[in-house]
């Protein structure tokens, strides 16, 4: 199947970007024993499988074939932290920022108030998407609120913060950014970080994955670069890496921070992991604020 049609078979979603959620959540899919996403499958419609094998077809034989292992680790790992969120605050809010496909409000139990934030053609797939396999049966039925905003606009970033107030005053909250803050320009990274760091409570976490600045001599990193180039126009001098001195912010508590073999490490996972060279130099970071 060719790139332009792939493309034409994920149409509903018309920002770039968000092709890469496809590509994402098949890698989560094909990994299910790892990621614990039992519906990742699910929220591809029958018509667009076919584009989506594909698209991840093309991308494992272009770039690395070990995605599916690093993203059902890094899925797995975010779901356990949250986990530990909802136990030591029954009652909090998980704010997910650049949500895409992910599942997480489906996968746990409790009274956790979901709220997912993406592009507006995402945040009006899934949501249609969603009503569908209530319907028919094919995901629980569970309260999430979608709302849409663009995270790389500063002005869309405020206007998302002022209405979301009533949730960061009620209590310690939970923000994850998945897959998001490399696509950010440094502007909007920065801005951000100020509103989260102003408006979250103490005791909250905060979670999100990086690319350090080395990542660009990287085999892999450059093998997919590339490929995002040349199937999804992403510009590589686009991209954003933050140090890891960087990452861990002023007025946080560090709780985790490492890549794929700390994550294995964490959740006792006995594969055998391969070596550096051969994968995404891709680093995760959990903060607590003070």
């Amino acid at each position: 199947m060719t790139s332009g049609r792939i493309r034409a078979l994920l149409c509903d979603v018309q920002r770039d970007i968000s092709d890469t959620a496809f590509l994402v959540n098949e890698s989560r899919a094909r990994r299910a024993d790892l990621s614990l996403d039992w519906f990742a499958r699910s929220w591809v419609p029958p018509e667009r499988m076919d584009a989506v094998d594909a698209l991840w077809r093309r991308y494992v034989e272009a770039v690395y074939p070990h995605d599916a292992l690093e993203l059902g680790l890094r899925h797995r790992h975010y779901l356990g932290w949250i986990g530990q969120y909802r136990d030591a605050h029954p009652a909090g809010s998980l704010i997910n920022l650049g949500a895409g496909l992910v599942s997480y409000p489906y996968l746990l139990d409790g009274g956790l108030r979901w709220i997912e934030v993406d592009l507006r053609p995402m945040i009006d797939f899934k949501h249609e998407r969603a009503k569908t396999l209530y319907r028919d049966g094919n995901l629980p039925e569970k309260p999430v609120s979608r709302l849409a905003a663009d995270l790389a606009s500063v002005a869309g970033q405020r206007r998302l913060f002022e209405a979301l107030a009533p949730v960061f005053e009620s209590g310690p909250t939970c923000v994850l950014m998945e897959g998001l803050t490399y696509y950010l320009p440094e502007s909007a990274y920065e801005a951000l970080m100020r509103q989260l760091t102003a408006r979250q409570m103490s005791s909250s976490l905060l979670a999100f994955d990086y690319w350090t600045p080395d990542a660009v001599e990287h085999p892999v990193f450059r093998r997919q670069a590339a490929f995002f180039g040349n199937e999804m126009s992403l510009d590589v001098q686009a991209y954003r890496f933050v140090t890891h001195e960087a990452a861990a912010r002023n007025g946080y508590v560090l709780r985790h921070q490492g890549g794929v073999r700390e994550k294995a490490r964490d959740l006792g996972f006995e594969e055998p992991i391969p070596a550096e060279r051969e994968l995404l130099p891709e680093y995760s970071v959990v903060l607590e604020r003070r």
